[in-house]
């Protein structure tokens, strides 16, 4: 099966789309704005925003679609990317908290994902 002919050629470059950085980086600019802090806690909240934006996004669309069925695909991704990126470094900071709680009671997590029966 042939590629799919990309218009965009920063997504050629980089594989995500021009349109979707902008909006996750301006999600993170605006997360940035709300929690405030110094200059470099406000840029280092707009990029981490901005990169977990990125990569969560496909999973946000796949999971928002369904529901949204009357919204058009670029402005469900568009604000799927926002989204993310505002509330990426919350996302960050649990998956972290998640992370350093597993390292030292991994049953405990596991519970807690695991369907009781």
């Amino acid at each position: 099966m042939a590629d799919p002919i990309i218009n965009d050629p920063f997504q050629a470059i980089v594989g995500v789309k021009a349109s979707v950085v902008v909006a996750s980086f301006f999600g993170g600019v605006v997360s940035a704005m709300l929690q405030g802090g110094s200059i470099l806690q406000r840029t280092v909240t707009a990029v981490v925003g901005c990169v977990t934006s990125v990569y969560l996004t496909p999973f946000a669309i796949a999971y928002v679609s369904p529901y949204l069925t009357t919204v058009s695909t670029p402005q469900l991704e568009h604000a799927s990317a926002f989204m993310c990126g505002l509330l990426g470094m919350s996302i960050s900071q649990g998956l972290y908290n998640i992370g350093r709680t597993f390292r030292r009671r991994p049953m405990d997590v596991i519970g807690r994902i695991k369907p009781q029966a």
